[in-house]
């Protein structure tokens, strides 16, 4: 009867455990998603453009 009781505890342990680090992923991909629009409007602010660092690198050395 112990045995059992000693079983039954550790399966309801380990379920509860898979539950809670299942819970846990799902909030650490939503969080991921609901920064990732954040980080693409602040990279649209500057006309969505990609900034090429030889066309930088050039700027530089005509001003100067």
């Amino acid at each position: 009867m112990v045995v059992l009781l000693v079983i039954l505890t550790f399966a309801i342990l380990l379920v509860g455990g898979i539950i809670l680090e299942r819970r846990e992923n799902r909030e650490r991909q939503e969080a991921r998603v609901l920064r990732q629009p954040a980080q693409q409007a602040v990279f649209a602010q500057d006309g969505g453009e990609p900034i090429d660092k030889e066309k930088t690198d050039e700027a530089v050395e005509e001003e100067s």
